[in-house]
């Protein structure tokens, strides 16, 4: 645990109508439906990058090789970035760090697609993206359990996640449509990066379970720097 945290209220009730549907009820419908908007558009943006930067790679003019590595780096700055985003979240809380990183991750998107002779910035900057990829995924994960109480946290969880692989299957397919179309490579990344902006959207409007509407988590600054007990 972290001095991150939601103060049990009484009003609270971990009650739900059914495991199954209960993600549904009014209390829960606007985090459910925010935090499926949030991963169906970032594994948008996720897939589609994973599965065409290598052939980018190519048709600049590097080999194949090349392209492989620059996904290696993407899989390095993941590691580093998610890890980075677990330590920090745990000082400022999950939701606070998120929309941040969402608009890093276009920016990085950005950047990436504007490079073309370097081969040392595109490593450079497959680097740097893969960190806010996987911290944005990190935060998506670390935020999702906060929406609900425990009876329907797992089918909260699949929910979003089962609707975030629509967003794997549609990226790919939507860059190939572009690309087919003769859209320049800047112009297609940007596009195809502006789903992560609706997430930032979202992610922030996410309420967690337990909160009243409008209210911010109770963050005791006094304890930051110890677990809390259990």
């Amino acid at each position: 645990k972290t001095a991150y945290e939601i103060r049990p209220r009484d009003w609270s009730s971990d009650v739900c109508s059914s495991d199954l549907v209960g993600v549904f009820e009014p209390r829960f419908l606007k985090g459910t439906l925010l935090i499926c908007l949030s991963f169906f558009m970032l594994m948008l943006t996720f897939y589609f990058l994973l599965n065409w930067i290598p052939k980018n790679m190519v048709d600049l003019g590097f080999t194949v090789q090349d392209g492989i590595y620059a996904s290696v780096l993407i899989n390095l700055g993941g590691i580093v970035g998610g890890y980075s985003y677990g330590y920090v979240s745990g000082r400022i809380g999950a939701r606070m760090l998120a929309p941040y990183l969402f608009v890093l991750l276009f920016v990085s998107i950005v950047v990436l697609a504007s490079l073309s002779s370097s081969l040392t910035l595109l490593y450079a900057a497959s680097l740097v993206f893969g960190f806010f990829l996987i911290g944005c995924m990190g935060s998506l994960y670390a935020i999702v359990p906060m929406i609900y109480p425990a009876r329907v946290r797992n089918t909260g969880t699949g929910l979003a996640i089962g609707v975030g692989r629509m967003g794997a299957v549609v990226g790919p397919y939507l860059g190939g449509l572009l690309i087919a179309a003769g859209w320049q490579r800047l112009a297609y990344y940007s596009v195809l990066a502006l789903p992560v902006l609706v997430s930032a959207l979202a992610v922030r409007r996410i309420p967690y379970f337990g909160e009243r509407v409008g209210e911010e988590p109770v963050f005791d600054s006094t304890r930051a720097s110890k677990p809390l007990s259990s």
